[in-house]
This record gives C-alpha cells, sequence and structure tokens, in this order.
C-alpha cells in the first residue's frame, strides 16, 4: 500500500478526501492528516509517505512554502495540490515545486481517483527501475538473508563498497526511503507471510522476523497494520473461507 498525507485547514474537506482516498482509490491509504503546514511536515519526516495532497492556504505554514520544503528535503513524494478557484493564481508557482495535479475546490471525487491512478502509474515506474539497480539486488538479497538478524546500515554499505553516509543519502534518494525504513517494511512483510502461513506463535514470529521484543515487533505491525498481529491473522483466515 502507499502511504498518503493530507493536508488541509478545513476539518470538513479534509475528512472528505481520506474518505475518498480509503474508499474509493486503490492501493493507497491515508496514513497522517495536518490542520497547518508545520505538522504536515512532521508527518512527513515521520512517516515517509508516497503522496502529499496540500491545500494552499494552511496556518503556521502555507502550501507552497510546504511544497518548497518537500521538495528540497523529500524529493520522491508525489504532490497533489488543493485549492479553490480564487487561489488558482498560484498555479504557475505550484507546478515549479513538481506538482502532479493541481485540484480545484469543490472536490471532485472522479479528479482526486485520476489523479491518483496517474501517480499510482508513476509510482509503479520507478519501483520497477529501483529493483532494476544491481545495487539494489544485492542489498535485497542480503536483508532477505539475514531478516531474522540485527541489520546495520554499516553493514550494508560495507556489502556494496560505500562509506556509510553516502550509502544512507544514497539509498534514500533510490528507493525515497530511509534504510531503516525499508528494513522495517521488510521485516513486517515477513511477518505477514508467516502470520498468514503458518501456526508459529506471535514470540516467534517476531524473531523470526528481527524481533527479540515481541512488545516492539506489536507495537510496529499494529501501527503499520491498524490491527494486531493476532487480528491481521484472523482476518487473513476469514478471507481464506
Amino acid at each position: 500500500m502507499y502511504k498518503v498525507v493530507i493536508a488541509e485547514d478545513e476539518k470538513m474537506i479534509r475528512k472528505g478526501l481520506v474518505t475518498i482516498v480509503d474508499q474509493l482509490v486503490r492501493d493507497f491509504t491515508v496514513i497522517g492528516e495536518a490542520d497547518n503546514g508545520e505538522t504536515a511536515l512532521h508527518l512527513l519526516a515521520h512517516d515517509c509517505p508516497d503522496v502529499l495532497v496540500t491545500d494552499i492556504r494552511m496556518p503556521k505554514r502555507d502550501g507552497l512554502s510546504l511544497m518548497k520544503e518537500v521538495r528540497d528535503y523529500f524529493p520522491h513524494v508525489r504532490i497533489v495540490v488543493v485549492s479553490g478557484h480564487e487561489e488558482f493564481s498560484y498555479a504557475q508557482q505550484a507546478i515549479q515545486h513538481g506538482v502532479s495535479r493541481y485540484l480545484l475546490k469543490p472536490i471532485d471525487r472522479t479528479e482526486v481517483v485520476s489523479a491518483f491512478d496517474e501517480i499510482k502509474a508513476g509510482l509503479s515506474e520507478a519501483e520497477e527501475s529501483y529493483h532494476e539497480d544491481p545495487f539494489i539486488q544485492q542489498v535485497d538479497a542480503y536483508i532477505k538473508a539475514h531478516i531474522d538478524q540485527d541489520i546495520t546500515l554499516t553493514d550494508v554499505a560495507k556489502l556494496v563498497h560505500l562509506h556509510p553516509t553516502y550509502f544512507s543519502q544514497w539509498f534514500k534518494d533510490k528507493s525515497g526511503k530511509n534504510f531503516s525504513t525499508y528494513v522495517t517494511e521488510k521485516r513486517l512483510k515477513r511477518a505477514e507471510t508467516l502470520l498468514h502461513q503458518t501456526n508459529l506463535r506471535i514470540y516467534e514470529i517476531a524473531r523470526m522476523s528481527g524481533y527479540q521484543s515481541q512488545k516492539h515487533f506489536m507495537k510496529l505491525f499494529k501501527k503499520e497494520k491498524q490491527c494486531t498481529p493476532t487480528q491481521y491473522r484472523k482476518k487473513t483466515f476469514m478471507q481464506q473461507k
């Protein structure tokens, strides 16, 4: 699932966008909402989403300022701008920040779905290019082989013969994610497979996914999947019936 952050100070519009994305748009989920630009920036830094949907006029930090920060520090993030007709003069400035789509209020559901369909195509193409990189293939193979062990950025940097600092920046530019975030996603994907395909206990799945602390594993899993490992297992079991 691709992750989305929505920044809009008008609560009714923000909630409407959340509903459209979660109910009508496939393969995307809203992981954070913000009613001002500062909160949106914090969410971007903390959760590393794939898409930012933002208004132009917001308290504390407006949409244009937010977009500039995104382009400087999170270049992989796709941006969708929503604004009123009276703000259309900002469109040219928004385009300079590389926005994917510019949507006018009142929000048209079909326009939102269309925008995300275009973004998905672009993200899929970028992922294909990313996974064709021989360095990335090496990194993926190493993570897979050591998924139940401690995996450090320094060890993987040595594997591809890069300085850890350079590797960290290179990896983020290439994948759009911090290395630690990427490893966590791989670990949780491993846990999903084990929950789905085995009857192992939760603490056993935690250890086989690289977590010595069952409590820490369950906290991360619930944050990512919005359900506990046990609930996830029950849900997948019901879907098989």
